[in-house]
């Protein structure tokens, strides 16, 4: 059990990623470009690229946090 960057190189058999961000989280989210946004990204593909048999992506409650806008 650990935070995204607690097991950042190690692997776990099931991963439960929560995409909630902060306002200011959400904020950059939204503007879908930028360094802010870019990092973002980069910290869920770290999260999701953890698991090594199960991934459970739960709906963030932060307004617009749905991965099924990524592109």
């Amino acid at each position: 059990l650990g935070t995204v960057h607690s097991v950042k190189g190690a692997e776990c058999d099931v991963c439960i990623v929560f995409p909630d961000l902060s306002l200011r989280g959400a904020q950059h989210y939204a503007t879908r470009q930028g360094e802010q946004f870019e990092q973002i990204l980069r910290q869920f593909y770290v999260a999701v690229t953890r698991t090594r048999d199960v991934l459970v992506l739960c709906q963030g409650i932060t307004s617009g946090m749905y991965f099924n806008d990524y592109t």
